[in-house]
């Protein structure tokens, strides 16, 4: 039972594979303290906590993870796909990233 949403995966079309799944976001409820000490080209982990998509470094939350394809994201996860993201810029509590699968990074 996958992808019974409804939404569409945007210019991709109505469902990315999870190996070609890369989404552009800002970090959600970012921590002070782990958001201070990220910078441009760092690659952090990406995991599932109590049911939300996560962003961690060193095993620390850093924030959440937000966008219309959370759902996909956390779905490609549950079935095996690991995902990294690739802090693209930071702007003082503002953090743009880039998630996609860790194949991406070997």
């Amino acid at each position: 039972m996958s992808g019974s949403s409804g939404f569409g995966g945007g210019s991709s079309g109505p469902e990315v594979s999870c190996d070609r799944l890369v989404i552009n976001t800002m970090l959600a409820s970012p921590r002070p303290d782990m958001v201070s000490v990220l910078y441009p080209g760092e690659i952090l982990n990406v995991a599932i906590l109590g049911g939300t998509v996560v962003v961690l470094r060193e095993e620390k939350l850093v924030g959440g993870l937000a966008s219309p394809l959370i759902h996909r994201l956390r779905a490609c996860i549950e079935e095996g796909t690991v995902y990294r993201a690739r802090v693209m810029a930071k702007n003082g509590a503002l953090v743009r990233l880039q998630v996609s699968p860790a194949s991406t990074y070997s």
